[in-house]
């Protein structure tokens, strides 16, 4: 009550100055519009394309999508109850730790995390309408801010398109010291690949290169599981396809974020 008021001028030399650093803030981004978005990066039309591409799987094969979700979140539940279980990397238990999925479709993953008691969402370039657990987003240009997540977890690393700024991104939200859960699937050597399959994909095919480049984005690689799994899409494929069990290799890397 003592202190002597702020007079005017004062209040306003700060309301600029605080106006001045947040209009300077390298990594603002002032629209969320993902083609103006797109626009304003000064992306190639390559990368338009890209994203066009990614985004036209759900319209073109919506039952097999639902039925990899179902079964994807059943596999991921397993998967990390087990590296809890272990203790694999430290991982204790996902009780209130925050955790975002990258590339998550409509969210089988993210479910599973939210079932082990995480706090979880997802982004993805398509993830239908009235998705409650995966919000739209780029994971090159992940839509949060820097240090917002304890861990990261995605399975579609075969559509990275540049992979050092896919890196960056995160890294850049996971908190230090943070975990990225990177799974990793058979590639084109064994047919892995498809029309999807993006231009600096990662698999089984090349692990060392994808582990060489998350270290250059600020990780270190701290543990890994595999497993081996089969997965029914009998009742969304054709009678008598020969791709309706996918026999599942699954090379899970766990990458700390460097402090």
């Amino acid at each position: 009550m003592g202190g002597k008021t702020p007079t005017l001028p004062v209040l306003a030399c700060c309301w600029l100055a605080a106006a001045a650093a947040v209009a300077d803030a390298p990594d603002e981004r002032t629209t969320s519009d993902l083609s103006e978005s797109l626009r304003r990066r000064g992306e190639t039309r390559t990368y338009h394309a890209y994203v066009a591409k990614q985004q036209s799987k759900l319209a073109l094969y919506p039952e097999k999508i639902r039925a990899i979700d179902v079964a994807r979140q059943h596999q991921v539940r397993r998967e990390f109850a087990a590296a809890v279980a272990r203790g694999t990397a430290g991982v204790a238990g996902f009780g209130g730790r925050t955790v975002l999925c990258l590339g998550a479709r409509l969210g089988g993953e993210v479910r599973a995390f939210k079932s082990l008691g995480a706090v979880a969402v997802g982004i993805d370039l398509e993830p239908g309408r009235g998705n409650m657990d995966v919000v739209f987003g780029d994971f090159h240009d992940v839509p949060f801010a820097a240090d917002s997540f304890d861990y990261a977890y995605s399975n579609v690393l075969d559509h990275i398109y540049d992979l050092r700024r896919f890196g960056r991104e995160v890294a850049r939200v996971i908190k230090p010291g943070g975990l990225f859960f990177a799974s990793l699937y058979p590639g084109a050597s064994v047919g892995g690949a498809d029309a999807w399959t993006a231009k600096q994909a990662a698999s089984l095919d090349d692990r060392p290169a994808f582990v060489a480049a998350m270290r250059a984005c600020g990780f270190e690689e701290v543990d890994e599981t595999r497993i081996t799994e089969d997965m029914d899409l009998s009742s969304v494929m054709p009678p008598g396809a020969r791709n309706a069990i996918w026999h599942q290799k699954i090379l899970t890397i766990y990458l700390r974020r460097r402090s």
